[in-house]
């Protein structure tokens, strides 16, 4: 699956474009001309002086999957651990049809990071006899409960940065006072107005 994938973009002659990046960073304006995905907040701690040795990533994803976050997760964790920083990603235990394959054998990544898998309790499956007015809520409920339970676990790793893509993650890392990276993937419409 992945090689076709590889495959299509190589014959499309596809090229990343990345807008220039412009921030704040630790005083100092930052300006990049491009990121690639090697270069994103670990490169410009490097760059300026500033040691990183451990980072956590934590997502509320079933992994493996057969969706593209969690190729994209993975490939993340393989560039940080790149650049020499030690990885940790932590995500939760769920019902999985792809059971018995682990993240490097199923994308192709290379073994230069650990994971770990939380206990959890899946309510994904609840959703097929609930009905989707009362499903909704549970699951977000849960999802909630579940970020502030992957948080305390986290903290004890001491790392030196935390990176989710998940919005109730993210909240209990700040609240937590932790060094935390959100990656947003959506922009909520009132944010949108430039």
């Amino acid at each position: 699956m992945l090689a076709a994938l590889r495959e299509s973009r190589a014959d499309e002659g596809h090229k990343e474009r990345v807008k220039p990046f412009v921030g704040l960073f630790r005083g100092h304006l930052a300006r990049v001309n491009s990121i690639t995905p090697k270069m994103p907040l670990v490169y410009l701690w490097q760059r300026w002086g500033v040691g990183m040795e451990r980072i956590v990533y934590l997502a509320n994803a079933r992994l493996p999957t057969e969706k593209a976050h969690g190729y994209q997760i993975c490939k993340m964790c393989e560039a940080f651990a790149d650049l020499g920083v030690k990885v940790r990603l932590l995500h939760p235990r769920r019902h999985n049809p792809l059971e018995g394959k682990s993240v490097f054998e199923y994308y192709g990544v290379r073994p230069v990071f650990e994971v770990q898998t939380l206990p959890n309790w899946d309510v994904v499956p609840l959703g097929r006899w609930v009905p989707d007015g009362w499903f909704a809520p549970v699951f977000f409920l849960h999802a909630f409960l579940w970020a502030r339970y992957a948080v305390g676990k986290a903290a004890r790793e001491k790392a030196d940065l935390y990176y989710t893509r998940e919005v109730p993650i993210a909240y209990w890392l700040v609240r937590q006072g932790l060094p935390t990276v959100y990656e947003a993937h959506v922009v909520p419409k009132r944010g949108q107005r430039w």
